[in-house]
């Protein structure tokens, strides 16, 4: 428990050295930058862990949102950080299973920018915000790795995998709510 506190604020102290560094930066931001401020996103959810799995069954729905607050400050000399919040829910037998990251995001082109259809990669970390079926919730760190394709100006597909620390239900049964987010959104 008082690890998992520390861990905490550690992410914590993180993400405010990102924003006072991009607010910074961007205060002295003078150009005009035509980057999407927000992405809305649809999908569907598959839990890998296999007790979760059972549980739950699979897929959940999936409905996600992303700010870009265009930092002028690029992560690793590219990177485009962004804050997302996303939504898992899943009914089944009765019990309600619900999975909501907040997280910080950091994406890369993994294509040139006058590429016809524009691919991207990242990762990012926060905090999961984690109901299952048998707990009451939980909150618990973890990582998102990101894959993507923008297939036209606005319109993209997605791919991200989530890692998310262990926990104990109230069965006593060991889980994990890691898992794939297939997603379909648009950049407004």
């Amino acid at each position: 428990m008082k690890a998992n506190r520390s861990l905490l604020g550690t992410l914590a102290t993180v993400c405010g050295l990102f924003i006072i560094a991009g607010s910074a930066a961007r205060a002295q931001d003078m150009e005009v930058d035509g980057t999407h401020k927000m992405s809305f996103k649809l999908g569907g959810f598959v839990p890998t862990q296999g007790t979760l799995k059972n549980q739950s069954s699979s897929p959940y729905y999936a409905l996600g949102v992303e700010y870009n607050p265009n930092f002028r400050y690029k992560l690793g000399g590219g990177g485009n950080i962004t804050f997302g919040a996303d939504f898992l829910y899943r009914s089944n037998g009765g019990l309600k299973f619900l999975t909501i990251p907040l997280t910080v995001r950091s994406t890369w082109s993994l294509t040139k920018d006058d590429s016809k259809i524009r691919t991207y990669g990242g990762m990012g970390f926060g905090l999961y915000f984690i109901n299952t079926g048998f707990i009451g919730g939980t909150t618990q760190p973890g990582a998102k790795f990101i894959l993507g394709a923008d297939i036209t100006s606005k319109l993209f597909a997605e791919i991200n995998y989530d890692y998310i620390a262990g926990f104990n239900d109230n069965l006593g049964n060991s889980l994990r709510a890691d898992g794939l987010t297939f997603w379909l959104g648009i950049r407004r």
